[in-house]
């Protein structure tokens, strides 16, 4: 149960967007408007770049957290508590920390360079958890033997949840960086020059966002 949580709750979800826009020949600025839209939910160089309206710019945010809330979309847990996680999403993307350093001219378009700063805050969630979990176990017990009734299952999973998030909140606060990466992001040109960047080109930044070795991913 807990390496489901570790791995479909916590990580990042790998969204498949794309992302397109004419940004008067600045590709750098293009994909660190794009990045800053997705991620950290800043638009104003988004909208500057490519002319778009203030809530297709929110959408590309909107979009990333429903994608990160497709970990819970099974679980059945208070639409309260569900709302508590995509706070929690929210604040988690806009952690991520990363540069646009330069950018390099290729057939079709360009490969930018990215550095990226993983980020680390979950190292012993799932044993804090376990802690957590076995003194409400013993609370609950000792109480059902004074009488109070037993919670139910789904009172038992909403319990749980609650526990994690209230670990993963607190986790947020220490929240360290590892030393930068880099990696490529192809930005396909068109007409009139315009941008885009395929979904599959975030996932190779997702995958750096995050420390995967600290969640068993790596």
């Amino acid at each position: 149960m807990k390496k489901k949580i570790i791995k479909g709750v916590l990580l990042l979800a790998m969204a498949v967007l794309f992302l397109t826009g004419c940004s008067r020949n600045n590709v750098e600025g293009y994909v660190e408007g794009v990045l800053n839209a997705t991620y950290k939910g800043d638009y104003a160089k988004y909208i500057h770049l490519t002319k778009c309206s203030q809530s297709e710019a929110q959408n590309l945010h909107t979009e990333r957290i429903d994608e990160c809330m497709k970990a819970l979309e099974d679980l059945q847990i208070s639409d309260d508590l569900k709302e508590q996680y995509r706070q929690f999403f929210q604040k988690e993307l806009e952690t991520v920390r990363f540069t646009v350093n330069g950018k390099k001219k290729e057939k079709g378009g360009y490969n930018v360079e990215v550095s990226v700063e993983p980020y680390s805050m979950f190292q012993g969630v799932d044993q804090e958890l376990e802690q957590k979990v076995d003194k409400y176990s013993t609370e609950v017990t000792e109480a059902a033997l004074k009488g109070t009734p037993f919670p139910d299952e789904n009172q038992l999973r909403e319990k749980v949840y609650e526990l994690l998030l209230e670990i993963l909140n607190d986790h947020m606060n220490h929240i360290t960086y590892g030393e930068a990466e880099t990696i490529n992001i192809h930005v396909t040109e068109g007409k009139h020059q315009s941008y885009s960047i395929d979904g599959s080109e975030l996932k190779k930044l997702d995958k750096k966002l995050v420390n995967l070795k600290e969640l068993g991913l790596e």
